[in-house]
């Protein structure tokens, strides 16, 4: 067999080793100074700095593939689905309350980001719709392009609403708990916890789920798909299967590297004028979600904390990592926020329909 690599396989190859490595230097960091949630935060944000300063100073696109990112999704999709047993359906019983209340206050967030875009961010009517919407980043700039919105504004708001929920959730409730949040399981863990049969297994419930749901033109399949086939394992043939800490670790870094080079091209300006925005949006969304958490915890059987995650305006990659990596039900933050991207979506589309956010 010939294999031929051109200068651009070379290229990129080298840009995805850099970025694992300046990610790696950003565990290392977050790691040394005790800090909440390391792989994933300090990815995320070394590789963000990165991105920002060699694409902007040398014209450098760092590059990581949607692949991988999609690879990584579907294999954090398999750990939630074969966590789905009768027992965790059982808890969901009682959780009644929370998903009828995701998408009134997904229309609440909705709302007060919109004002806070057109006061203080002066956007456009479209703009500040689709850039408010919380729910489905690449979903949400499609749409707002297509109404006439600034596509460039809108995704950018989503990357920074993203990784400032991203960066404070984890760390609002260390402080809270009084503890350095961390991966729940240790990272030596005996031999036989996790055999190679499991890791095929999840491999297989990752990729057959992912594929299943492209056929089906599901949405978000890489990792519904996954979900759902894990789920169907779970219930039906009693799988049981604790990912080891090594591999939370790797689906943390993945997310953090995918999230951290989307920034790659953005100048100083719109970065700073981007985040001003965004920690307004956030400032006034987030509370709303610990409150929300505070209002519906005495009823419900979920802890405040994963409660908060279910409602707090980040990615549902992104929380869901960070639930399964606090020892939390990331099943239920899934669930709540597929929820809330689907009815942003329709909301979207149905405002849209309507004529009304056209400037």
């Amino acid at each position: 067999m010939n294999l031929r690599f051109d200068q651009k396989t070379l290229t990129n190859a080298g840009n995805v080793l850099v970025c694992c490595a300046v990610a790696a230097l950003g565990c290392a960091g977050l790691l040394w100074v005790n800090g909440p949630l390391p792989f994933l935060l300090g990815s995320l944000l070394a590789v963000a700095a990165y991105s920002i300063v060699v694409s902007s100073i040398w014209d450098v696109m760092p590059f990581f593939p949607v692949a991988f990112r999609q690879i990584g999704v579907a294999i954090l999709g398999a750990m939630i689905g074969v966590r789905f047993s009768q027992t965790e359906m059982l808890d969901m019983s009682g959780l009644s309350i929370s998903l009828m209340l995701v998408i009134p206050l997904m229309l609440v967030m909705h709302g007060a980001g919109y004002a806070v875009l057109r006061t203080l961010g002066q956007y456009d009517r479209t703009t500040a719709f689709f850039a408010s919407l919380p729910g489905g980043l690449i979903e949400a700039s499609v749409l707002g392009e297509k109404a006439g919105g600034d596509a460039a504004c809108i995704s950018l708001q989503h990357l920074v609403r993203i990784m400032l929920v991203v960066l404070t959730v984890p760390i609002f409730l260390s402080q809270m708990s009084g503890d350095s949040l961390r991966v729940a399981q240790a990272i030596n863990e005996p031999s036989d916890a996790f055999k190679m049969l499991d890791l095929l297994l999840l491999i297989g419930v990752a990729f057959g789920g992912m594929s299943a749901a492209r056929y089906l033109r599901l949405p978000s399949a890489h990792l519904l798909g996954p979900v759902a086939v894990g789920a169907l394992f779970s219930l039906c043939g009693n799988v049981q299967i604790d990912p080891p800490a090594w591999l939370i670790a790797g689906a943390q870094i993945v997310v953090g590297v995918s999230l951290g080079v989307r920034y790659a091209g953005t100048s100083a300006n719109a970065l700073v004028s981007g985040l001003i925005n965004g920690l307004c949006v956030v400032g006034v969304t987030l509370p709303l979600a610990f409150f929300a958490a505070w209002c519906v915890h005495p009823f419900s059987p979920a802890s405040f904390e994963a409660l908060v995650l279910c409602f707090a305006p980040g990615g549902v990659a992104e929380l869901s990592v960070i639930a399964l990596s606090l020892g939390l039900s990331p099943v239920l933050v899934a669930l709540h926020h597929l929820i809330r991207i689907g009815g942003a979506l329709g909301w979207a589309v149905f405002v849209g329909w309507t004529g009304r956010v056209t400037s």
